[in-house]
């Protein structure tokens, strides 16, 4: 037996016959193994955990064909074939359908796949007992989600699509039939959007600010019309009165000096409601809902016998930067539709 054949084990105190294998090589390639079967599973647990976010800003479909085209910024990212969900925000927050996508287009390129960009997607609904109706659910502020995605996500998504069709690139400029599609959340969030938009903003020119003027002023009737047409909205109510909540605040007179404590209420549409559930947290705090009933008359009675008997002096929206004041209620006339 040739030595230079045998190798030595010192922990059994014998010597082994070289059996050809490398015993470093075997390590190494069972560990390169063990790195790869880890990266499967991560790539597996990270495709689960994939999501994605796309507030609609244009809808763009063939009236021949099932499948809709819509555009977006796509936060997260998207593959083609993927199941998702559409929301509405404005309308159907919590009823979500469900769609698969059945194209991307990036710069007007098709792709498999797409993240964090300005994006077209085709899709269809794969809901079969779903209420759908392209024309209807199908518009800007709806959103189209998948995956572990926040309400909180969902709503900003429908802010900022909205926002950004509506106020930034058309300034208001808004169709006779577009405004009667906007739901009371819809209006309401324009004109936020609206007010933080233009909050700083300084024209010189007497025409852009007398259009400003007017715009503002006509979001702010398209909002009333929108309040007082619901079947019903939710008012926060004191636990304890069982009446109308009254959020105070001073106001300013100058220096240094504070006058009476203004008192409003709080109205906001059921969309609104996760929101008013976070931000109105306190346990002494009842939403309560206010039917408008079969007259159609019965949120503006409400709110003008509040007025009336507790002499509050706005009506919030859901927060302090959209309201009316009571002598814009007072003044209010319903719209007359025309034949």
């Amino acid at each position: 037996m040739n030595l230079y054949d045998i190798e030595f084990d010192g922990l059994l105190g014998r010597k082994k016959k070289d059996t050809g294998e490398n015993p470093e090589a075997e390590k190494t390639e069972k560990k390169d193994k063990k790195s790869r079967l880890r990266e499967q599973l991560e790539d597996v647990i990270r495709e689960k955990r994939r999501s994605f976010c796309l507030g609609i800003s244009g809808v763009f479909r063939a009236e021949a064909e099932s499948e809709t085209t819509i555009l977006g910024y796509i936060r997260g990212k998207v593959r083609i074939g993927d199941k998702c969900y559409l929301t509405d925000p404005g309308k159907r927050f919590f009823e979500p359908i469900r769609m698969k996508v059945t194209g991307i287009w990036v710069n007007g390129i098709e792709e498999e796949e797409a993240a964090n960009h300005q994006i077209e997607i085709s899709m269809k609904c794969i809901d079969s007992e779903a209420e759908y109706d392209p024309d209807i659910d199908l518009r800007v502020g709806a959103v189209v989600y998948l995956g572990e995605v926040t309400p909180q996500e969902i709503f900003t998504e429908y802010l900022n699509s909205i926002g950004a069709e509506y106020v930034v690139r058309r300034d208001l400029n808004l169709s006779q039939e577009e405004q009667e599609r906007f739901s009371l959340s819809d209006a309401r969030e324009i004109w936020y959007y609206f007010h933080c938009f233009y909050k700083d903003d300084v024209r010189s020119d007497k025409l852009d600010v007398l259009k400003l003027q007017y715009r503002r002023k006509h979001v702010r009737r398209l909002t009333m019309h929108k309040l007082f047409a619901m079947d019903y909205v939710y008012c926060i109510f004191g636990k304890n009165t069982g009446e109308p909540y009254m959020f105070q605040e001073s106001f300013d007179e100058g220096s240094d000096k504070y006058g009476n404590l203004l008192r409003d209420i709080i109205l906001f549409p059921e969309t609104h409601m996760y929101r008013a559930k976070r931000r109105y947290k306190s346990p002494n705090y009842n939403f309560v809902k206010i039917q408008n009933g079969p007259e159609g008359d019965g949120i503006y009675k409400f709110v003008c016998e509040t007025i009336r008997n507790k002499g509050i002096r706005k009506i919030r929206i859901f927060d302090e930067l959209t309201a009316f004041t009571a002598e814009e209620i007072r003044k209010y006339r319903k719209p007359v539709k025309k034949e």
